[in-house]
């Protein structure tokens, strides 16, 4: 898959076209998980497709630090820790957000 990629985008330097990028995460969960065929991939797309469209609105005023601790903690202690570090600290933040916001009003 990586070879494939790295020729797609190499070839495509040569003429009026864009670069792609894979999902290389979704693809080893995928694996791991027995999903060999398309099928799986597509069914794989839709549910990411549905959980974004269905909750994406929860994720929009989350500001840019959770995402930059979200990347840190998943490039330094691996994807496992790394989620539960960046789920950690998006809770403590709304938390904080909400906690500051009532106190405001009284």
């Amino acid at each position: 898959e990586l070879i494939a990629l790295g020729l797609c985008n190499f070839m495509s330097s040569f003429f009026h076209s864009f670069a792609i990028t894979s999902s290389m995460s979704r693809s080893l969960v995928q694996e791991s998980t027995g999903g060999k065929t398309q099928i799986a991939g597509l069914l794989s797309s839709l549910i990411v497709l549905l959980v974004v469209l269905a909750i994406g609105f929860v994720f929009q005023p989350l500001p840019q630090a959770i995402w930059l601790v979200s990347f840190k903690a998943s490039v330094l202690l691996g994807l496992d820790y790394g989620l539960l570090a960046s789920i950690a600290f998006a809770v403590i933040t709304v938390m904080y957000r909400t906690q500051r916001c009532c106190n405001m009003a009284y």
